[in-house]
């Protein structure tokens, strides 16, 4: 079958270059009034993407089942861990420090306790650790599941939309992240950061993770949560007999963000919330989008190996 093309730019293109734009004169706003040092090095960091990404883009718009096309398709997805940790360094250009200790005290008004340290306290064994540090990672999993699996089917639109309702719902997030800067128990509260990470795979890894990588955590609302409360939601739609494992993984999610003093209880509540309602309003915005002339993927993919 002949291959189809993309044509222009695909709304989750629009999505990830629009970020890009509008933080960069974010950037600029803040280094111009001396609320941000060295604004330069994320200004020109913002504008080598601007200035490439859609050289990549209409350059490769053909969908041949090759590596190029799967980039081309899933390349947002690859952007989303630096965009997030960027995130933290711009978070204080409005308010000049954290703001936890207003969310630890909501935490504490609601629930009568600091759920965030009697949930981890209270099950402290190494292999319940070691469960809701599986649950954390399965994270990973949870955020190309279903482009993946429409990839696999040979449904080059649908990866397109499930990658947009991502790049939708992960900038929403991340604009969230820059203007209320909270970075979680496990960086603002000395009690939280104290309690050991047991366990034999998954905690040691992330104990790793946490003590070589530059990763201070912006936690209000839980983008964890929030992504995982759309891929559950559709994953109904998409894979109906796994729908009910998604759902398991949301779940594990959802506690292990809690447990691990990833995140206050409330940037839980908060955070699958929102992601119920970028899940209601993604198609909405990405037909928008196409009914402006953004064209994308459409069509099967040829039967070519990857």
């Amino acid at each position: 079958m002949r291959a189809k093309t993309i044509t222009k730019f695909s709304p989750s293109d629009i999505i990830i270059l629009g970020y890009y734009l509008v933080v960069a004169v974010f950037i600029v706003a803040a280094g111009v009034s001396c609320r941000l040092e060295n604004w330069w090095r994320y200004f020109l960091h913002h504008l080598l993407v601007l200035t490439i990404l859609p050289i990549f883009i209409i350059k490769f718009g053909a969908l041949k089942r090759n590596l190029l096309s799967f980039l081309r398709l899933f390349y947002p997805i690859l952007l989303f861990g630096s965009m997030y940790r960027e995130t933290h360094d711009l978070d204080q250009v409005i308010f000049v420090r954290p703001l936890d200790f207003y969310f630890a005290e909501w935490d504490r008004i609601l629930f009568g306790c600091q759920p965030y340290i009697d949930f981890a306290t209270r099950f402290s064994s190494a292999w319940f650790s070691e469960i809701m540090h599986a649950g954390y990672f399965s994270y990973f999993i949870i955020i190309v599941l279903l482009p993946l699996v429409w990839w696999f089917r040979r449904r080059p639109d649908m990866v397109q939309r499930r990658v947009f309702d991502l790049s939708f719902t992960f900038t929403v997030f991340y604009f969230i992240f820059i203007l209320l800067p909270v970075q979680g128990p496990r960086v603002q509260i000395p009690e939280a950061a104290s309690i050991p990470r047991n366990g034999y795979l998954f905690a040691p890894f992330f104990r790793w993770l946490f003590r070589t990588a530059r990763i201070f955590g912006a936690a209000f609302p839980s983008s964890h949560c929030g992504v995982s409360a759309l891929v559950m939601a559709n994953s109904i739609k998409d894979i109906p007999k796994g729908a009910k494992f998604v759902a398991i993984m949301s779940f594990a999610i959802f506690l292990s963000t809690v447990y691990g003093r990833f995140h206050y209880a409330v940037d839980v509540i908060y955070g699958a919330g929102l992601g119920l309602i970028c899940y209601i309003l993604a198609p909405y915005v990405y037909r928008r989008f196409k009914g402006k002339g953004f064209s994308g993927p459409a069509g099967t993919l040829r039967a070519k190996s990857l």
